[in-house]
């Protein structure tokens, strides 16, 4: 996982060669070592309100969506196992299985 200086934005390296394997974008990265999960969450438009959350394989670069939480902003969650805890904008937590 790498991120711009002002951590706006977000991809996923290749250790080896240092190639991009996935660019993620602007959005909040949430990853879990030593597992190979990264998670990728962003404000949605429609609807508004919401983060989405989307799985990238580090691989393959593929990404899966896996649903939404309420608006979230950078470092108010934290991942484990399947699930995700994060601290929403206007103070409330919510844990979500994004198996």
């Amino acid at each position: 996982m790498a991120e711009t200086a002002g951590q706006t934005d977000h991809a996923v390296l290749d250790a080896t060669t240092g190639r991009i394997v996935a660019d993620l974008g602007a959005g909040f990265a949430q990853w879990e070592t030593p597992h190979p999960r990264v998670f990728v969450l962003k404000f949605t438009v429609h609807p508004a309100g919401f983060s989405s959350v989307t799985e990238v394989d580090p691989v393959s670069g593929r990404a899966f969506l896996r649903g939404k939480v309420g608006s979230v902003t950078d470092g108010g969650c934290l991942l484990r196992d399947e699930y995700l805890a994060c601290q929403q904008l206007l103070g409330s937590l919510t844990v979500t299985d994004v198996g």
